[in-house]
């Protein structure tokens, strides 16, 4: 459970901790346990959370009994997953990064340790659920950013990829092979395949506003294998444009990714509280009419 520290801050289980900025809407890493030292011996003794502590799975599978009940629609379970995001949290973001280079079998190792932690935890969420309770499972780390994707497609390929394989097949077999829904921001176009490779059924969000994210040439290159989730700007479209606007981009979007199936459209990323009401009406209505 999170403690609550003095100036708007909280420690969580991990021992990180976070920081809300005055007038600020999230909060920021200002502590990170390995940010000054890491070795083997610091990871091998370092008091990990318990991936099963109970109150993970608390009133789980009630809530999705509930939501099955609503209507027919698909359940997603969100994995508590952030294999890497976990990394970086712990390590510090600069930090963990530079460790693929500098010292990759250590950035491994603390992988590793988030990997085993992130499959515990789904492999107890799905007993507590029963496999059928859910549709789809949804996992995420960030792997890009606006320009590019945060290492070389090589070094991914060297270390991340491996572990991200190694947590999807996890998720597929003890799910009895549900859709794997998997989120990562960014200019990501060069690891999409990779990603194919790896068992990912569908991107989330599909950033258009990154490098390289045209939805064409996505379309035509990864359509027939890959469904697409997402793709309706929040950085200019969304919070700056007019509805007008907003329903014809929707509606183009709509056009571009939906043909032949696998598209399911939604924003970029959670719609933030500078997106006027009037753009989300717009771009619903807009589906509804396409």
């Amino acid at each position: 459970s999170d403690e609550e520290l003095p100036n708007d801050c909280f420690r969580d289980e991990w021992r990180i901790i976070r920081r809300r900025p005055s007038g600020g809407l999230y909060y920021d890493l200002v502590f990170s346990p390995f940010e000054e030292h890491i070795s083997f011996s610091a990871l091998e003794h370092y008091p990990w959370p318990d991936p099963k502590d109970p109150g993970r799975f608390r009133g789980l599978r009630q809530e999705a009994e509930y939501w099955r009940g609503q209507g027919d629609h698909a359940l997603v379970l969100q994995i508590r997953g952030g294999v890497i995001t976990q990394a970086e949290l712990l390590r510090g973001f600069g930090n963990f990064w530079m460790d693929l280079l500098l010292q990759p079998e250590l950035a491994g190792e603390l992988l590793d340790h988030t990997l085993a932690f992130s499959m515990e935890v789904a492999k107890l969420a799905l007993e507590t659920l029963g496999k059928d309770s859910v549709d789809i499972l949804g996992y995420g780390d960030d792997i890009g950013m606006q320009t590019g994707c945060l290492v070389s497609p090589e070094l991914y390929r060297q270390i991340l990829k491996p572990r991200q394989a190694r947590f999807i097949r996890h998720l597929k077999d003890i799910s009895g092979g549900k859709k794997i829904l998997y989120h990562t921001c960014g200019a990501v176009a060069p690891l999409i395949e990779d990603l194919i490779e790896i068992g990912v059924d569908a991107l989330n969000p599909v950033q258009t506003s990154a490098v390289g994210m045209d939805l064409r040439l996505l379309k035509d290159r990864f359509g027939d294998r890959i469904t697409f989730w997402g793709g309706i700007d929040t950085q200019r479209l969304l919070n700056r444009a007019t509805p007008e606007e907003v329903a014809a981009e929707t509606k183009k979007t709509i056009r571009l990714l939906s043909e032949g199936g696998g598209y399911i459209l939604n924003s970029v990323h959670n719609i933030q509280p500078d997106v006027p009401p009037e753009n989300i009406c717009a771009m619903f209505d807009a589906a509804l009419q396409a």
